[in-house]
């Protein structure tokens, strides 16, 4: 970007590199998501010590979930439940279950939403297992699948539109750190990992924020102007755009 603005300004043409830097939408969930998971591994104590109004004092201090299961244990699970379960899926699906016969998922950083789809294959899977989770860590997965499923439905969302998406990545990036906060809320026990997120979204959309391009494309498009801007912005950020 830096040789392009040397390039065009030395034709007379105005270009600002950091005024027409575009993110890749999907990268950067990626990398949010990425920070939730990895702060899970390397800091799975910081979870909110949650004692229920009903608990006596003798069991103050005692959390309600316990280290979650890292992503080689849900894929040792994933291959161990797949292997198996699939000929009894088959034999389901003659009996004309709904039970779907399901391939191996391997978790894979640099692929979108790869952490999601396994553990959301897991709990599709886990009620025909004959492998047992305690209820504890099968409370601890459904919880990440809750977090991880808001973005995988906010990238999905991006992608599988068929027309210019630009204008919609600030609203976007927006609905997901709205949804992420309330995450927050509603499973205290992994506000912290969450929070993670949600500081890795905010660092690039503030970065968004101050990037001509992205500005220009929501008041080009005549489904959003101005109008987003000024339901969600504060008056001086809206006059700033």
């Amino acid at each position: 970007m830096a040789q392009l603005e040397h390039t065009l300004l030395s034709e007379g043409i105005e270009f600002n590199q950091d005024g027409n830097h575009i993110q890749c939408f999907p990268h950067i969930i990626n990398l949010a998501c990425q920070a939730f998971l990895n702060e899970l591994k390397a800091n799975p104590h910081a979870l909110c010590l949650y004692i229920p109004p009903t608990t006596s004092d003798s069991t103050k201090g005692s959390t309600i979930l316990r280290k979650p299961p890292t992503t080689l244990e849900l894929h040792r699970y994933t291959q161990s439940l797949t292997k198996d379960l699939i000929g009894t899926c088959q034999n389901l699906h003659d009996g004309n279950s709904t039970l779907p016969v399901l391939q191996l998922l391997h978790d894979c950083e640099t692929c979108w939403s790869s952490t999601c789809q396994m553990i959301c294959q897991v709990l599709q899977l886990y009620p025909q297992s004959e492998y047992q989770f305690t209820e504890d860590d099968l409370g601890v997965l459904q919880d990440i699948d809750q977090v991880l499923e808001v973005s995988h439905k906010v990238q999905e969302l991006l992608s599988t539109e068929k027309t210019l998406t630009l204008s919609l990545a600030l609203p976007l990036y927006e609905v997901l750190l709205e949804k992420w906060w309330i995450l927050q809320n509603t499973i205290p026990e992994l506000s912290h990992y969450i929070g993670v997120g949600i500081l890795k979204i905010e660092e690039y959309v503030s970065l968004a924020r101050n990037t001509q391009i992205y500005v220009h494309a929501m008041i080009l498009n005549p489904a959003i102007k101005f109008k987003w801007m000024k339901d969600n912005w504060p008056p001086e950020c809206v006059n700033e755009a």
